[in-house]
């Protein structure tokens, strides 16, 4: 591989010649402007942040004016508008935008991941590799490549597993399906996402071990279903991956990956950055044309704006629901409802998961329940950490809000409803209700 290859040399002098380059030097503007608003502070980091957005929006209006998600997210914004004009309360909006940033920045790094990786041919790898396995271990296997790999990669994992699987498997939801499920199974027994972590940080002198002895018989029966499950190979040919080129780009992500974690970004953050890097080290660093990387580019980020603004719009969301503060006449009604350990596990592992199906993210609902509730009803801390985590088990599959919804759905250039309450409702309506019967015999046993 050449430093600068030639067909890069010659696509910077062409870059701005045809109205194709226009788009998508306005689509990199706007990314470059949100990217500087999500990480300032102050007026001028709030306009440009307001200046990109609706610049995206602009852009990319074919894409996203169609998703059920970005009318979801105009609905928010509007009820929120209105909310903050007829109350009291005050609204920082650049706060709100910039609440889920690590998660916006995550689903662009990982759009532009999967671009790279699809050259790779790894997906060809891995379609060998599954079609060595028995069909009886296939989903087994994806389900442990998941889960092992959630440890590092958390939610990452979701769009990076399925983007590799959806061409070698059949059908390619498949995919999707077990990496999600996979993923947030790991919860039960140690807190390996933001929102699990969230919960174990709300219980003070929660015993972890404790945690993973209680979770232990749950996480054995969602893994049995995942096990259940029959994937076939699919008949399509597959590109063979290049070993060298493979190797190279393995080492550099991990590199990337690394030095932005010992940097002090998050993993989902790191995850985006080495993402990010990748993909302009590709256009610069082989003989792909650069105008082609910038066309691709745009139309990456394009097909995630819609996701992109329902992030905007819940972190604007969380963001009012904090400022309000706290509501009387709401607690006194809560108060009511919470009643005794029964009432309260079947809020929190029933009720709860099946209010995020109508596209509320299960972050908003922790954060505005938890403090308003008496979580001792529930039990000791163990079974209080199970029975939230199991909201966000829930909640994470069937909200088209959720992350792992967004972004496997992004994967598979689909809408989240596909990847959420259509894929996994009936799912989550088991576990749950498995969950339910669990916390309740436990309590009544011991």
């Amino acid at each position: 591989m050449s430093i600068l290859s030639t067909d890069f040399k010659t696509g910077i002098a062409r870059i701005f010649v045809g109205d194709d380059s226009l788009p998508a030097l306005a689509a990199l503007a706007c990314v470059i402007l949100i990217a500087a608003g999500l990480h300032g502070a102050g007026t001028l980091s709030g306009a440009g942040l307001v200046v990109g957005l609706l610049g995206l929006l602009a852009t990319s209006q074919r894409s996203w004016r169609t998703k059920f998600s970005a009318r979801l997210a105009l609905a928010i914004l509007l009820l929120v508008a209105a909310g903050t004009a007829l109350g009291d309360a005050r609204l920082d909006w650049v706060q709100g935008f910039q609440r889920y940033r690590i998660v916006i920045e995550l689903l662009i790094g990982i759009t532009l991941l999967q671009r790279v990786v699809s050259r790779l041919g790894l997906h060809g790898l891995i379609r060998k590799s599954i079609a060595d396995i028995g069909p009886r271990w296939r989903s087994g296997a994806v389900g442990l490549l998941s889960m092992i790999l959630a440890f590092p990669l958390s939610l990452a994992t979701v769009p990076l597993v399925t983007t590799v699987m959806a061409s070698a498997v059949v059908p390619p939801i498949a995919a999707a399906r077990i990496s999600m499920r996979a993923v947030t199974l790991t919860m039960l027994l140690v807190p390996t996402t933001l929102a699990s972590a969230a919960v174990s940080a709300s219980l003070p002198g929660l015993n972890e071990a404790m945690v993973a002895l209680a979770g232990l018989p749950l996480f054995v029966v969602g893994f049995g279903t995942i096990c259940l499950q029959r994937i076939g190979i699919s008949g399509a040919p597959a590109e063979q991956p290049k070993p060298r080129r493979l190797w190279i780009f393995s080492a550099a992500f991990w590199l990337l990956f690394g030095a932005a974690a010992a940097l002090g970004c998050p993993i989902p953050e790191a995850v985006a950055v080495a993402g990010a890097c990748l993909y302009v080290g590709e256009a610069l660093f082989t003989s792909r044309p650069a105008r082609a990387s910038l066309a691709e580019f745009r139309e990456a980020v394009s097909g995630g704006s819609a996701e992109v603004l329902l992030l905007l719009a819940c972190g604007v969301l969380a963001t009012y629901v904090a400022s309000a503060g706290e509501y009387p006449p709401l607690n006194r009604t809560i108060a009511a409802l919470w009643g005794g350990p029964f009432a309260a596990a079947a809020w929190v592992t029933i009720v709860l998961p099946a209010i995020c199906a109508l596209g509320i993210h299960p972050v908003i609902l922790f954060s505005l329940v938890f403090p308003l509730v008496d979580n001792s009803v529930l039990g000791d801390p163990p079974l209080q950490y199970l029975a939230w985590v199991t909201m966000f088990i829930g909640g994470q599959l069937v909200s088209p809000a959720s992350i792992s919804a967004i972004l496997a759905a992004s994967s598979l250039q689909t809408t989240p409803s596909n990847t959420s309450y259509r894929l996994h409702g009936y799912y989550v309506l088991v576990m749950c209700s498995i969950t339910y019967f669990y916390l309740v015999g436990i309590r009544y046993l011991f």
